[in-house]
């Protein structure tokens, strides 16, 4: 999957904010990781979880 995803909830501590789009380097049914807010860091976030919930929106899909 391709998928961009819109930050709908700031979480400044991963690097996220309002408005800005991100797009996942790995990303299944189950997961999605993307590069933290400091080098080196990646960030793993749970699709079926509060997190996924409360701070992104599904944006497009690259076929």
């Amino acid at each position: 999957m391709n998928t961009t995803y819109k930050v709908i909830a700031s979480d400044p501590s991963n690097g996220l904010f309002t408005g800005q789009t991100v797009k996942p380097y790995y990303e299944d049914g189950i997961e999605m990781i993307i590069t933290g807010s400091q080098m080196g860091v990646d960030h793993h976030i749970m699709k079926n979880g509060q997190y996924f919930k409360d701070h992104f929106a599904e944006g497009e899909t690259e076929k």
